[in-house]
């Protein structure tokens, strides 16, 4: 059965690629917040399991991110959600 632990192990291996690579700690930190972001997202929709990631989830996040506002209700800008989509892009290979 799927848990949150699948999010977690996810992450912890991600983060340590990432690290294996010699990313900057900068760009680890960022790729880890918005990965959490996007697990956020799965779990609002009851996906609890990485493998059940499919092009309709990530259509349906893609749109989520750019409809975002900030706390002031501003729109983020077009760079912003880029970025929070490029962790999905480095991370679509490494999902299982």
């Amino acid at each position: 059965m799927p848990t949150e632990e699948n999010f977690s192990s996810v992450l912890t291996s991600f983060l340590a690629y990432l690290r294996i690579r010699r990313y900057a700690s900068t760009t680890v930190y960022s790729y880890k917040l918005h990965l959490q972001e996007f697990f956020e997202f799965l779990r609002e929709r009851s996906v609890l399991d990485v493998k059940r990631v499919g092009k309709e989830t990530l259509k349906a996040y893609h749109e989520h991110v750019f409809q975002s506002r900030t706390k002031e209700g501003k729109a983020y800008s077009w760079s912003t959600g880029a970025l929070r989509i490029r962790v999905l892009d480095r991370k679509s290979t490494r999902l299982n």
